[in-house]
């Protein structure tokens, strides 16, 4: 990207910054847990989590899709108003890859609120990936068996406000990732996320991670259209620009 483009990104999102944090300045809630409230995808922004939980006895659907033939999704659960349990995956289109490769992962996952203070929060959470077994084609040798992969991730994630109504939301997440079977690997992921606004709030993440002994960096800016049963995002992911949305769906 040239100087000049980053420029002209940067100058956007100061705008949109400043709009956003004018729209809401009427807004008289000025605490962490109100301003998650109004938005059911309160527990996430688009790539990282939040440490805001699902209440008890309600359940959320998200779905995320980028415009690479991909899509993930998960379901939430809240088992009390600090403890949520879920599971989900994803699946993709490998399109260079001529191996048979399954393109498909599941994952359950648990999200303990430890801290929830006026202004700031703070989660610990637990989550197991499963890749199924597959053979390995390669049209240049023999056929590799592949078992299957089971990947383990212990993190902490916390955010707090930034601005005295808590329209300004800053988040930032650590994980440590290691095969549980099926492998050997191990790295740490982490990143950290601003969110600004309320009904309507501009989103942007930054991921930085070594999950396979090489430095990964990531990230996505959009906006999210926020409400208490439904939310919806749009934008643009990192490093590639490709458009992508993603709606959680609260009942």
């Amino acid at each position: 990207m040239s100087r000049l483009s980053s420029l002209v990104a940067l100058t956007i999102a100061s705008w949109c910054v400043v709009l956003l944090g004018r729209a809401d300045a009427d807004d008289a809630r000025t605490d962490l847990a109100s301003s998650a409230e109004g938005d059911a995808a309160a527990g996430r922004t688009y790539a990282g989590p939040t440490p805001v939980t699902t209440p008890a006895g309600d359940a959320s659907i998200t779905l995320r899709v980028p415009l690479y033939p991909a899509i993930a999704g998960s379901f939430a659960f809240g088992v009390t108003d600090r403890l949520e349990v879920g599971a989900g995956g994803g699946a993709a289109i490998l399109i260079f890859d001529e191996s048979d490769h399954p393109g498909h992962l599941t994952a359950a996952f648990a999200k303990l609120q430890v801290v929830r203070a006026r202004r700031a929060g703070l989660a610990v959470t637990l989550s197991a990936y499963r890749r199924p077994a597959y053979m390995k084609e390669d049209p240049f040798d023999a056929a590799v068996y592949e078992p299957r992969r089971v990947i383990g991730e212990v993190g902490v994630v916390g955010s707090a406000c930034s601005d005295p109504r808590c329209v300004t939301r800053w988040s930032g997440h650590v994980h440590y990732v290691a095969d549980v079977a099926g492998g050997a690997g191990r790295g740490v992921l982490g990143g950290a996320s601003l969110s600004v606004g309320r009904r309507t709030r501009m989103l942007v993440d930054v991921l930085v991670g070594n999950p396979a002994g090489e430095l990964v960096v990531g990230g996505f800016l959009g906006l999210r259209v926020a409400r208490p049963r439904v939310s919806f995002d749009v934008g643009v992911m990192a490093p590639f620009p490709l458009p992508t949305c993603a709606l959680t769906a609260r009942f």
